[in-house]
């Protein structure tokens, strides 16, 4: 009788083959990618070297490459230009602040003396304050201007200096360019030739600033309207004086309310750190070319906006030092001989010397204490005999920094100051204090230290870090998700959760930031919409794609879910089997820190600067829904995680270096509570309780990383979990 046979029962039959890359294809696109990318990176650097070859060094045509040690030797002095003043040449920052007092241009002296005493071109950062005491006399009339409070700089070198073995000096204005008024003469005082070319390269600048002020006219109206409003309250000119970069800006054409004059309280001078000797062919030809050419000048604006006038307005010529070098003043010198005393020509060029464009904040803008808008109240109290004592001055405190600044700084300050918009000045004392602050890190880029005190530089610095790790911990994220290919050591749960909170994100983000309101133009909500759907549903996608082992098909329906394998499954029950009491305590320990405002807000550093604005009601609701329910989740998802990495004994749930990147990240960011790192701030959030547990949770993904060796992305089934 034979034996009956059975077929061997399969308990577990396995999981269908997931397809794999090949590794052929893989090194060819691995290696292509590379020799694109050196070549792009190749390219790109070459640009870059040139473009800084050019910044920091504008002038090299100009330039004598021999050393004036060299040049005496050969005794050729008079064949080149040297500086007037070098990197051990003592000098003075002087100032002369002016205030038109009445409508026919008649200025006030308010201010007369020395900035910076004894400084050098290896200065930077002296800080001064001057108190002003500002009339207020001019500042009624209909039509203002910028430069109706104005400051003159100049600088003077100290003694012994080549000013004393002047003969004469040359500048580069044209005679169709009118010279500005920058230091009107006192009764009685006569020029020299010397002050005649300290003038020719000092500077005056504006100290009025043009922006909103609120109506103090209460429930009444302006009585009248000003004769220079244009119907729809803007003007066309004060748009073309700023497109053009112009510094003359006036209150012509608009509203009282819309362009009220404020005092300008900051002020970076700067003083250009060359001191190359120059070929003086080539300085002459260059200085020529300044005079004829109105391009290169940077006058052709003044030759647009006066195209009637016989003379163009200096102060629409555009001012740089990459156009302007050291040409703008060249002092011929008779230096005696040593042994003769035979006085022989020799030549020599004054300093570049301004300020940086725009580099004040909303904080650094005193408005002035005038009534321009003529209030109903106003006119009915002088009506009646009332008497109101009118304010004639106004007191503010001029902050003065100085600095030498290489060609390169000057550069970016130059650069930085044009984005300095208008700022509104209405807003409330947070946005003004925060704007304040962004304002400071950006001019911190070339150098400006707004305090001696600030720590703007490392302030900027640790910002750009933690940017950085954010960018490549985000990347990393999406990589890490999209190349795995099994949950082996995943935590189910938690990446379930993870993959539903940005669908919510997502949808509550757009609503909160007005992406498709009217007044949003199409670009601005292209972009919101990229960058939500980057950061926000492209994470739900390649989370799915990994826990619900979707794998690609070449054919109809080319999605495919594959089983879980038999270390996947073992993966789950580890995770579920026996831990419901630890889960509902994760949820509800994350949900009671939430949900307990006071103790997650709980101040252990307390709050700098003005009190936050309250949210509209849009922002307010998705606000108090993230805060309430979806951060607690995201919480808890990273706690689900840690907590299976601990009892498997392996790390899992992203990348390590995407953990040690996120703990880099919370270490800057976290330091703008250290004031010896971050210096003073105008504002700054309180480090909390929730901050606190933010960063256990960082650290304990950093520990993990550092203790457990990883899964890899890829486990196929002759591999064990551990």
């Amino acid at each position: 009788m034979s034996t009956p046979t059975h077929e061997k029962l399969q308990l577990d039959p396995g999981t269908v083959k997931r397809r794999r890359t090949s590794v052929n294809c893989k090194c060819l696109l691995v290696s292509g990618g590379i020799f694109a990318g050196l070549l792009a990176v190749l390219g790109i650097a070459k640009i870059a070297v040139n473009i800084s070859r050019e910044i920091r060094s504008p002038h090299a045509f100009m330039y004598e490459n021999r050393t004036i040690a060299e040049v005496q030797g050969a005794g050729e002095m008079a064949k080149v230009v040297r500086p007037l003043v070098d990197e051990r040449q003592k000098f003075d920052v002087r100032a002369k602040v002016w205030s038109t007092v009445n409508g026919d241009g008649g200025l006030k002296e308010v201010w007369d003396g020395v900035l910076f005493k004894g400084v050098t071109l290896q200065d930077k950062h002296v800080h001064t304050k001057v108190g002003l005491s500002v009339p207020l006399e001019g500042f009624k009339k209909d039509i203002l201007e910028n430069y109706d409070l104005r400051a003159y700089l100049t600088i003077i070198p100290h003694e012994p200096s080549l000013l004393d073995y002047m003969d004469s000096f040359e500048t580069w204005k044209p005679t169709l360019v009118t010279k500005q008024n920058i230091s009107p003469l006192a009764p009685g005082e006569v020029r020299t030739t010397v002050n005649e070319a300290l003038d020719s390269f000092g500077i005056s600048i504006p100290l009025i600033d043009f922006h909103p002020i609120k109506s103090t006219c209460g429930g009444t109206k302006a009585t009248q309207t000003s004769d220079n409003e244009t119907e729809s309250g803007e003007s066309t000119e004060e748009e073309t004086f700023h497109l053009g970069k112009s510094d003359v800006e006036t209150t012509k054409g608009r509203k009282v309310l819309k362009a009220h004059p404020y005092v300008v309280t900051r002020t970076d001078f700067r003083v250009a750190k060359m001191t190359k000797l120059y070929n003086l062919k080539e300085y002459e030809r260059h200085q020529e070319l300044l005079r004829k050419e109105m391009t290169t000048n940077g006058c052709l604006l003044a030759q647009k906006l006066n195209m009637t006038a016989p003379q163009r307005d200096e102060r629409n010529c555009y001012r740089t030092f990459s156009s302007r070098a050291n040409c703008e003043t060249l002092i011929r010198l008779l230096i005696p001989t040593e042994k003769s005393g035979e006085k022989k020509p020799e030549a020599a060029y004054a300093p570049f010397i301004d300020v940086t464009p725009r580099n004040w904040g909303p904080l650094d803008l005193v408005p002035i204490p005038v009534d321009r808008e003529h209030c109903a109240h106003a006119e009915s109290s002088s009506a009646e005999g009332v008497t109101v004592e009118e304010q004639k001055y106004l007191n503010v405190t001029w902050n003065v920094a100085y600095s030498a600044s290489s060609p390169a700084k000057l550069f970016i300050a130059d650069t930085v100051g044009r984005f300095n918009s208008g700022y509104n000045t209405t807003d409330t004392e947070f946005q003004k204090a925060r704007m304040q602050q962004i304002v400071e890190q950006r001019h911190r880029l070339h150098g400006q230290k707004f305090s001696p005190y600030g720590r703007r530089g490392r302030n900027r610095v640790l910002h750009t870090v933690g940017g950085i790790a954010n960018f490549i911990h985000i990347n990393l994220s999406l990589l890490y998700w999209y190349t795995r290919s099994s949950t082996v050591g995943i935590s189910i749960i938690g990446a379930s959760i993870q993959a539903g909170i940005p669908i919510v994100d997502f949808t509550g983000g757009i609503l909160a930031s007005k992406a498709f309101e009217s007044d949003t133009s199409l670009p601005a909500m292209l972009i919101t919409v990229i960058v939500k759907v980057y950061r926000h549903l492209a994470v739900t996608f390649v989370v799915l794609k990994a826990i619900l082992r979707v794998d690609f098909l070449d054919s109809f329906p080319f999605l495919a879910m594959m089983p879980a394998s038999h270390l996947e499954r073992a993966s789950l029950r580890l995770e579920i089997r026996g831990q419901t009491k630890f889960v509902l305590g994760i949820l509800i320990a994350s949900f009671s820190l939430y949900l307990a405002s006071p103790l997650r807000k709980y101040p252990l550093i307390a709050h700098v600067g003005p009190a936050p604005d309250i949210p509209d009601t849009n922002t307010a609701l998705y606000s108090n829904f993230q805060e309430y329910a979806l951060l607690p989740l995201e919480l808890s998802a990273f706690a689900f995680q840690l907590l299976l990495n601990c009892r498997a004994k392996t790390f899992a749930g992203q990348y390590k270096l995407a953990a040690w990147l996120g703990l880099i990240e919370f270490v800057c960011n976290i330091s703008v509570w250290l004031p010896g790192i971050r210096g003073e701030d105008h504002v700054r959030p309180a480090f909390t309780v929730g901050d606190l547990v933010i960063g256990g949770v960082t650290l304990g993904w950093a520990v993990q990383a550092w203790l457990y060796p990883r899964v890899e992305q890829d486990v196929g089934e002759d591999k064990d979990m551990n």
